[in-house]
């Protein structure tokens, strides 16, 4: 929904959508983290730059704890 123009109808389902992946699937899961990055870029289309910026860092801060630095992701 967010692709077709419809941010504010996208932003709740993809924040529900985090909750219930970091809820059955655990913080540290690559679902959770690629979901999570989604609501920022959501973000950053509709403007809620520091939002984006914070959620961002975090998933990359997540990403490289995980995964390493030399992850391709």
């Amino acid at each position: 929904m967010s692709s077709r123009g419809e941010p504010a109808v996208a932003e709740p389902l993809f924040q529900q959508a985090a909750e219930i992946r970091r809820d059955t699937l655990g913080n540290d899961h690559p679902d959770t983290l690629r979901i999570q990055r989604n609501l920022a870029i959501l973000w950053l289309r509709t403007g809620s730059f520091a939002e984006a910026e914070n959620l961002m860092n975090e998933v990359l801060r997540e990403s490289r704890r995980i995964f390493g630095d030399d992850h391709p992701n």
